[in-house]
């Protein structure tokens, strides 16, 4: 007859390794999650239409001295219009084209005529707010680049109409709009606060390739996306091989050049400084790896500890 083997009773002190088994499990499941969501693929989208106006919610009533009166401030406040283009057309100054003085009788070191030829114009924001009753209502301005104006003046009072001018097109911004009672009981209570948002210019939309292609999704002249040059080259060699286009060529090598170039300086980049540049553009992996290591260390020490402690009986 068999002798029954004798099942082995369960050893506590394997409970922190089962633990730290689970816990670097996890960790480890965490990071893949991070590293996939984190080198996603963005997709670039075109805005055709100009950023939604947004509502803020507004409670001034309790705040308010004649229930009435504010109430009919507020329906003043609800018709007021908020509007905005990227224009350019304000003149800072005049200047030669940069191929002047190639001709006969071109001089370049002459003053250069103040006329529209010569003018040299900057791009900006035009927001335009109307019908606003200059009598009984005010508008505050600010936006997301410091901008700050605590009383609009009017362009016209007479059409209830106020434009404000940004020099400022490079990037998104964001402006927000603040009715306010001008007089009465209740001066300068908010009755009405508004956000939006304006696109910036795209610096490719004069590029030969947006005239060539001005339909291609990379070519609106203003957008609310960030479009990389990489990306944007990519673009410009793809269509140029398809229709034969003699830029194909310029293209090709401008991106040969900045691959070699990038290579070179990814050979000079020393390795304490490939893991410190990293670490700061991914913080969240480099922590999540560096506690994988110390929990995957600290349960081997145990695991071995144990081990030997077991034998050693």
């Amino acid at each position: 007859m068999r002798k029954r083997k004798e099942r082995k009773p369960f050893k506590r002190e394997y409970i922190p390794v089962i633990i730290a088994g689970v816990v670097l499990l996890i960790l480890l499941l965490a990071l893949i999650w991070v590293i996939l969501w984190r080198f996603k693929k963005t997709e670039y989208k075109v805005d055709e239409n100009p950023a939604d106006i947004q509502e803020v919610l507004v409670d001034s009533a309790n705040y308010a001295t004649n229930a009435k009166e504010y109430e009919e401030m507020v329906e003043l406040a609800k018709k007021v219009k908020i509007s905005f283009d990227i224009k350019n057309d304000y003149i800072v100054g005049y200047d030669y084209p940069e191929d002047w003085g190639e001709e006969e009788g071109q001089d370049p070191n002459a003053e250069p005529p103040h006329t529209e030829e010569f003018a040299v114009y900057e791009r900006y924001v035009a927001i335009s707010v109307s019908d606003v009753d200059a009598e009984k209502l005010y508008i505050m301005y600010s936006d997301s680049k410091g901008n700050v104006k605590d009383k609009v003046i009017f362009s016209d009072p007479a059409d209830k109409k106020i434009l404000i001018r940004l020099h400022y097109v490079a990037d998104v911004n964001e402006h927000t709009i603040e009715v306010r009672e001008a007089k009465g009981s209740d001066e300068g209570i908010l009755l009405r606060k508004i956000k939006f948002k304006t696109p910036r210019y795209n610096e490719y939309f004069n590029t030969e390739f947006c005239k060539t292609y001005p339909d291609n999704k990379y070519c609106p002249e203003t957008t609310y996306e960030k479009i990389s040059p990489t990306k944007f080259e990519q673009e410009a060699l793809k269509l140029y091989k398809r229709d034969g286009n003699s830029n194909y060529g310029k293209v090709k090598d401008s991106i040969v050049k900045k691959e070699s170039k990038k290579k070179e300086e990814q050979k000079e980049e020393k390795f304490t400084d490939k893991v410190i540049n990293f670490v700061k553009k991914n913080t969240v992996v480099a922590i999540i790896i560096g506690i994988v290591i110390v929990l995957g260390v600290a349960a081997t020490i145990i695991f071995t500890k144990k081990k030997k402690r077991s034998s050693i009986r």
